[in-house]
């Protein structure tokens, strides 16, 4: 073996891109390989049964090379194996039968595993679908495991459908199922299907390092046979103490309001991501405002933009946010002036370091908005990250781009996106006197995502462009989409001396010939950036 390949970094890199196949045959050739070889194949299991039954290395419970998850293929001699798995057997012979087997080797393969999915049993590589394990199997597994008494002891991340774990442990009550996968370890638990509000407390008890936890797609629950109500559910949230993240997409609103009433509850949040599709929040009269009061960053999503403004109806407290997130699909007319008024009345002006807003409400012919309907931000002067992306965002030229670069004078982040309309022969757009000035007001920004009309005939000579001292521009990403474009060259000249920096750009024309245009600027700009690269031309053009 050549000598490189006993450097572990490097053979951990070359594993990345391996896939099971060759792993599992670089496991059965090289001695020297096959523990890092089963570290990578074993790191991430789509399918419990792969650990008992070494379906990508053949390797079964009994340390022999059969297949017993094929059940085509299995031989006589490995049916006795599939029995136990399956749990098809009495019990007495089960115990029996289970106590015989050295689990060794497949606590050897489960000590590797960071992530598991238990989402679907033969969900993932797997083709064959993997009978139920007994949950007798899993007991004499854990006999071998010595201190904690743990199966997986370096799982990281955990994917599961609590309402489905009947077709992956059988035999067990879903808290017993559960308790086999929530290992202290733990940093990330992603749940799909019902998720009741006794299986929020077992977490809280068996998992003091999570810090993320996704409830994708999950109904959210608080039943009194569940054994939880919604002050034991905020308890088990009080008890997280290091939990510092949550995502919510519930496919209905039942409950939706306890949830987030006992979310509030952790001490440690800091993200909270809400995905409320249809939903509609029913609004509660409550006796006090819900607080979040270490929550910094919030970002919702919602099919209609009601949906949003309910969540700021005065129920909860969302005054700690620094970074906020607004999306919606279906909008009405006023969705972005509804938005822009729920930030400016909920958040702090001091504190807010970032707003981002979307919306999809379409501009009717001879509707112009006007920068008042963005105005109620400008409040925000320590914003560093701004993105309005919104056919009903106010049509954007030089001058309001002054008033913005004044306004938010320590943007690093500034995306601007709307639709540019050309009604009663009137056409307002950015130039790149406009670029020029946004750069000279804000003096941190590198990253800009903006419509700009590049036409010669709509921009000042390259004389005054090109006059900026290589210093105020600190700009290294630049997308430039639907912009129109009619000159190669004075494209060009304009973006290196007010881009010297520029490390990634993107532009795209609004119709073919424009598209074929950028598409020969940007082929231009790296070239001339290689030959900058190789000492043979200043990146800056003279002036």
């Amino acid at each position: 073996m050549h000598h490189c390949l006993e450097i572990p970094e490097l053979v951990e890199e070359i594993f990345l891109y391996l896939n099971a196949k060759t792993l599992a045959s670089l496991a059965r050739t090289c001695k020297s390989l096959r523990e890092p070889a089963l570290d990578e194949l074993y790191c991430e299991t789509m399918n419990l049964g792969d650990l008992f039954g070494g379906m990508r290395l053949g390797i079964s419970s009994a340390g022999e090379y059969q297949d017993v998850n094929a059940r085509a293929h299995i031989r006589p001699a490995a049916r006795q194996t599939q029995d136990v798995l399956e749990g098809s057997m009495s019990q007495k012979i089960l115990a029996n039968v289970a106590r015989r087997y050295d689990w060794r080797p497949f606590l050897r393969l489960s000590s590797r595993v960071n992530v598991l999915h238990l989402i679907s049993p033969d969900f993932g590589e797997s083709s064959i679908r993997t009978p139920p394990i007994h949950y007798g199997i899993l007991n004499a597994a854990l006999s071998y495991t010595p201190g904690e008494s743990v199966l997986f002891p370096s799982l990281r991340h955990l994917y599961i459908d609590p309402s489905n774990l009947n077709t992956i442990v059988a035999g067990s009550s879903r808290t017993a199922s559960l308790a086999y996968f929530l290992v202290p370890t733990l940093l990330d638990i992603t749940f799909e299907g019902m998720v009741p509000g006794g299986t929020i407390r077992v977490i809280s008890q068996r998992c003091p390092a999570l810090r993320s936890l996704h409830l994708s797609n999950s109904s959210l629950s608080i039943v009194p046979g569940d054994g939880c109500t919604l002050s034991q559910l905020s308890e088990a949230f009080s008890r997280m103490q290091t939990l510092v993240s949550i995502t919510m997409q519930p496919p209905s609103g039942a409950s939706y309001n306890e949830w987030l009433a006992a979310i509030a509850h952790a001490p440690c949040l800091r993200t909270l991501q809400i995905d409320m599709g249809t939903i509609q929040v029913t609004v509660t009269n409550q006796h006090h405002r819900i607080v979040f009061p270490s929550l910094t960053s919030l970002c919702v999503s919602a099919w209609t933009y009601s949906a949003v403004c309910q969540l700021f109806d005065g129920t909860y407290n969302f005054s700690s946010v620094t970074q906020i997130s607004l999306d919606t699909l279906a909008s009405a007319r006023n969705a972005l002036t509804s938005f822009v008024g729920i930030i400016a009345e909920t958040l702090s002006p001091e504190r807010v370091t970032r707003i981002s807003i979307s919306t999809q409400s379409r501009i009717q012919r001879g509707e112009f908005p006007t920068m008042d309907d963005i105005r109620p931000l400008f409040i925000f002067s320590s914003l560093t990250d701004l993105r309005i992306d919104s056919p009903r965002a106010p049509v954007m030229d030089d001058t309001g781009l002054e008033y913005l670069s004044l306004a938010f004078p320590r943007l690093r982040t500034f995306h601007y996106s709307w639709k540019p309309r050309e009604d009663d022969h009137l056409l307002q757009t950015i130039t790149f006197s406009g670029i020029r000035t946004i750069i000279a007001n804000c003096r941190e920004l590198q990253d800009v995502y903006l419509i700009v009309d590049a036409r010669v005939s709509h921009n000042p000579p390259l004389e005054y462009i090109t006059m900026v001292e290589p210093h105020i521009s600190r700009v290294t990403r630049l997308s430039l989409e639907a912009s129109p474009i009619d000159d190669v060259a004075y494209t060009v000249a304009c973006i290196r001396a007010l881009f010297p920096y520029l490390v990634n750009f993107l532009a795209q024309g609004s119709d073919a010939e424009a598209k074929v245009i950028w598409k020969e600027v940007h082929s231009e700009l790296w070239c001339r950036r290689e030959r900058h690269n190789q000492g043979r031309e200043p990146m800056m053009a003279s002036s």
